[in-house]
């Protein structure tokens, strides 16, 4: 009687080894999938942050000149504007665009003076792009 417990307990004790060696393998083996698709993902998308960073480092010149050109446009029709209500539109709209100009100085300045490489891996260190939202409806 004795050994038949005995062998109950070695298999018992095999069957629940074996059951946890299965599941840590199958562990062991999701994790690796992951770090694998992991990787492609930072990849891939380090490759769309470069070319959005080459694409802007090419539209802001343009953007600035034409926000420029606009304030100038203004301006002028400020200057021969005669109402104070249209006055002072006027010099709201001016403001905004002296406020966009700056911005996108600033924006053109920060995207010459480092890497792409280097800003997207502290966007992705900080975790931001996990967490921004956008106003598009595809969530709907």
């Amino acid at each position: 009687m004795e050994t038949l417990h005995l062998s109950l307990f070695v298999l018992y004790s095999v069957g629940i080894s074996i059951v946890a060696a299965l599941g840590l393998g199958l562990h062991l083996m999701y994790r690796r999938g992951i770090r694998r698709y992991e990787r492609t993902l930072d990849y891939t998308y380090s490759q769309r942050f470069e070319q959005r960073t080459v694409i802007a480092k090419s539209i802001h010149p343009h953007l600035e000149q034409m926000i420029c050109h606009s304030k100038s446009v203004i301006d002028q029709v400020r200057r021969r504007a005669d109402g104070t209500e249209t006055t002072d539109a006027l010099n709201q709209v001016s403001g905004w665009l002296d406020g966009a100009a700056g911005e996108s100085d600033r924006a053109l300045r920060s995207l010459e003076s480092g890497s792409a490489k280097a800003f997207n891996n502290g966007y992705i260190a900080r975790g931001e792009h996990a967490y921004t939202q956008t106003n598009s409806n595809h969530g709907r």
